[in-house]
Parts: structure tokens; C-alpha cells; sequence
């Protein structure tokens, strides 16, 4: 036959570990997510405020809606309201498929702007460590850089270490396209770096003529 011990002080100890699981599982679980409810990553925030916004009236389309049934949606909008929607939800507007490519570019722009401000603010952050400081400028200084007349981002998340798409040539027009996809550890920073074999290719203006000091990436033979 087993005993158990029921005195009221070891009860207040059960009682006690109880509660600290719950603690813990709150810590990890629930609290945690609510803080990230609190806090959504920028182009989520805007995403969320597309789904809760109005053009003339109507309710804006699903942003996760296929990209044939967004762009029927962009097609029906005048130049001004495109404009509208860039301005108001650009990191949504930028990343969605089916919006206009040149809508796209625009959306981007202005989200690059907003983005540059950010970390301007953070590079005099006192709260920040000299290396975080350090950090928020040469982020303002690659996002000023991706801001430079006849580049065209296509698509923009500063969440993190940061992800951009660039496009070179007329997209609309192409006959043909290929996609570069750099290094899993290329991120905002590392974006033109062109001395390592498989990380981004630099963001030269002409094929034919590359900056000084870089050479032209060589095609990969089967």
C-alpha cells in the first residue's frame, strides 16, 4: 500500500510548482505572442491595414488573393488611386503580386523613404550601443543607396536583416528573364557585394559597363 504525504506545507509547495509551470507556459506561449500582436513586423502591419481599408467606398481586395484577381482590381483604378493606395499601404502595395510592376517600383520608393528615416532616427538613438548605432547607419546609408535614380525594387521587407528584389531592364517588355538568387546570408547589407563567387551580383546600370574595380559575373557552365 502507498502513502502519501497530505500536510498543508507540502500541499502550499504543490501549489507553488503548479503555478510556475502556468508562469512559464504563459512566459513562452500566450504573453509572447501577444507581445508580437502588439508589435507586427512592418510590411504585416501594412498588409493589416490594407485588409481594414477602403477605396471610394468599397473594401480593398484580399492582399492574399491570386495575382490574375488583384491585378482585374488594379486594371478597374484610375492613375490617382493607384497613387493613393502606393502611398497609403506601400510595403503592402510593393510586395503584392499583381499589382503593377511600375506601382510596385513606386510603392518600394516610398517605403525605402520611410525605412531610411527609421534608422536616421536610430543612428542618434542615445538608448542604442555605439555598435547599433553603427549598424543603423550603414543601413541608412545601403537604403539610400537602393533609393538612387534607375533602380527598380520590386519587392521590399526591412523587417530583420532585410530582403529586397531588384529588377534590371524593362520587366513589362522582356522576352526573356532570369532570376539571381544570392546566398542564404545575403540580406540588406550584403546586397551588391560582388568579391564572394555565389553572393549577390553588383548593381552595375549597363552590362557592358561595369563599375571600376568589379568584373562582370561569369556564366556558370553545366
Amino acid at each position: 500500500m502507498t502513502s502519501f504525504d497530505t500536510s498543508p506545507q507540502l500541499n502550499v509547495w504543490r501549489a507553488l510548482l503548479a503555478l510556475a509551470v502556468v508562469f512559464v507556459m504563459l512566459a513562452t506561449t500566450g504573453w509572447t505572442a501577444l507581445r508580437h500582436q502588439r508589435h507586427p513586423a512592418p510590411l504585416q502591419a501594412s498588409l493589416a491595414a490594407w485588409e481594414h481599408g477602403r477605396l471610394a467606398g468599397q473594401r480593398l481586395p484580399d492582399p492574399q488573393s491570386s495575382p490574375t484577381r488583384l491585378a482585374r482590381f488594379f486594371a478597374t483604378l484610375t492613375e490617382g488611386q493607384r497613387a493613393s493606395l502606393a502611398r497609403r499601404y506601400p510595403l503592402a502595395v510593393g510586395n503584392m503580386n499583381g499589382a503593377p510592376v511600375r506601382l510596385r517600383y513606386r510603392a518600394n520608393r516610398i517605403a525605402l523613404e520611410q525605412a531610411h528615416k527609421i534608422e536616421a532616427a536610430r543612428r542618434h538613438d542615445r538608448r542604442l550601443t555605439p555598435s547599433g548605432q553603427q549598424q543603423a547607419g550603414r543601413r541608412m546609408d545601403r537604403l539610400a543607396a537602393l533609393m538612387e535614380p534607375g533602380r527598380h525594387i520590386l519587392a521590399f521587407n526591412p523587417a530583420g536583416s532585410g530582403r529586397v528584389a531588384e529588377v534590371f531592364g524593362d520587366l513589362g517588355r522582356a522576352e526573356r528573364i532570369s532570376v539571381v538568387v544570392p546566398g542564404v546570408d545575403t540580406d540588406l547589407l550584403t546586397f551588391q557585394r560582388t568579391q564572394r563567387k555565389y553572393s549577390a551580383p553588383s548593381a552595375w546600370r549597363s552590362p557592358c559597363t561595369p563599375p571600376s574595380g568589379t568584373r562582370p559575373p561569369r556564366p556558370v557552365r553545366p
